[in-house]
């Protein structure tokens, strides 16, 4: 019973021993590992702000891309308007004329010529001749006086894509010909496609797009075309009620998206350029990841390491 007794006393001081070691070194590597998951955590939020600032820059890109074809097509229109309209005077000959100066505009949706009244005498599409606009306030702006209006966004009823529609008078008639007014249309889903090149293939890939939204959260136009996808509810104005902002919302299909958005000058249309958050972050969460995995590998090292030295120590 002695032998038996003294056989089982260095067991004893060894399992107690070894208790205390892994506490203490587990005491110890606390801070550490808290610290390093705050390091972690600290990047990950640097990263998603960093991501939200990206994501604002584009849109207000956008935005100022609308700004500069708005500017091109009114400079476009006073060219044409301080010269004679002689041009209009017959359908044909104004049709084929406002197509010439349509198709070498790239953002140019269609140009129409209207008399003082607002009645259209002819447009690049060929159609709508003899309709009277001036019930539109853009066009009943420039009959009342005002030298370049630009409206609100409408569905273009001959293509069916989204347009801001602008006019301007026409100062350059003459030999009594009734061209007073030159109208045209902005293309917002062209202006589109041609800024998503500004984000890369992977994250369009993964869902990244461009959207076009009015003053009333409604979603005009977003691209690259999501025809199968579930119709989204107007955006909460309340999300977009700066010039420029940026935010986080979980989509119609659960998935959280970070925004960023500006509005436009003109045209009341707010530009939003929208990611899944999961992309957008995903070297920040892999990161964060290898971070926690690593301080789980140091801390099962130290105990294995403790529980060693406390048996190398008894055994000695």
């Amino acid at each position: 019973m002695l032998f038996r007794r003294l056989m089982l006393a260095p067991k004893a001081r060894l399992g107690r021993l070894s208790v205390v070691m892994v506490a203490v070194l587990l005491l110890g590597m606390l801070p550490t590992v808290g610290l390093l998951w705050l390091v972690a955590q600290a990047g990950r939020e640097d990263e998603r702000r960093e991501a939200l600032l990206r994501l604002t820059q584009s849109a207000q890109f956008a935005a100022g891309l609308q700004a500069d074809a708005i500017a091109t097509i009114r400079h476009s229109l006073k060219m044409i308007g301080d010269h004679p309209l002689d041009w209009a005077g017959q359908e044909q000959g104004c049709i084929e004329r406002a197509r010439d100066l349509q198709v070498w505009h790239p953002f140019m949706a269609s140009m129409g010529v209207l008399r003082q009244d607002g009645t259209v005498i002819c447009t690049s599409h060929g159609q709508g001749h003899g309709v009277n606009l001036a019930d539109r306030p853009y066009v009943a702006a420039v009959i009342n006086g005002d030298g370049f209006t630009v409206g609100v966004p409408v569905v273009a009823r001959t293509t069916g894509r989204v347009v801001l529609p602008m006019a301007m008078h026409g100062g350059g008639s003459s030999l009594g010909n009734p061209a007073a007014i030159l109208g045209a249309t902005l293309d917002l889903e062209r202006i589109a496609e041609n800024f998503i090149r500004v984000i890369d293939d992977t994250a369009r890939s993964a869902d990244g797009r461009i959207e076009v939204y009015d003053y009333g959260g409604r979603l005009l136009a977003t691209y690259p075309p999501r025809p199968d996808a579930p119709a989204e509810p107007p955006m909460n104005l309340a999300l977009m009620s700066d010039p420029h902002g940026s935010f986080e919302f979980i989509s119609t299909g659960g998935r959280p998206r970070l925004v960023g958005y500006a509005r436009a000058a003109q045209g009341g249309t707010i530009y939003a350029v929208t990611l899944a958050t999961d992309v957008m972050l995903s070297d920040a969460h892999a990161r964060f990841r290898t971070v926690l995995i690593l301080g789980l590998l140091a801390g099962l090292l130290g105990l294995a390491a403790a529980h060693y030295i406390a048996r190398v120590r008894i055994l000695r």
